[in-house]
């Protein structure tokens, strides 16, 4: 440790498991290892009395690989959780940019109050729940309209082409 302690690991421990041994935020910034004075791949195995100095940098997260690098359940937990917390901002941003193409199509402004009101109808616990069902196409932008403005929109025909880019969904004012 950086006070000179020595940290117990396993047999086939890695650096990256020193690491989150030391602390979560010190693993998920790891971007390389120095043992014994050289620059060692993240994936090395520990030995027994080596010194071990950990590289990080500010912008480093998990990499997927890592979980299958290292052996320590603590190493583990954090990289599946960092993992799945950096998988989820994916999906609501990207229901956040599905939201916002649903309600131009029927020029209307998307906002929290909108989609606090949409998740709430159907029963979502937060907003960001409900931007991350639409953002792994589990609902889809017609559904936020429909449950808004249920008299609003009349849903037409869809034809998919393959090769071909298609309109959103088809979504028209109703009448």
């Amino acid at each position: 440790t950086p006070k000179g302690e020595v940290v117990k690991l396993p047999r086939g421990a890695t650096p990256i498991d020193f690491a989150y041994a030391i602390h979560t935020r010190i693993g998920d910034s790891c971007v390389g290892a120095s043992i014994d004075g050289q620059r060692k791949p993240l994936w090395t195995k520990l030995r027994n009395g080596q010194s071990i100095t950990i590289i990080r940098a500010e912008g480093q997260k998990p990499q997927i690989a890592w979980e299958d690098m290292v052996i320590t359940g603590r190493a583990k937990t954090a990289i599946r959780r960092s993992l799945k917390e950096e998988t989820r901002s994916v999906y609501i941003k990207l229901g956040k940019q599905i939201a916002r193409a649903a309600f131009e199509k029927i020029d209307k402004k998307v906002n929290d109050r909108a989609l606090l009101t949409i998740a709430k109808k159907l029963n979502f616990f937060h907003a960001d729940d409900l931007l991350v069902s639409l953002g792994k196409a589990e609902i889809n932008g017609y559904d936020l309209i429909k449950t808004l403005y249920p008299n609003f929109l009349k849903k037409e025909k869809m034809v998919i082409n393959i090769g071909e880019k298609v309109d959103f969904i088809g979504l028209q004012k109703g009448q």
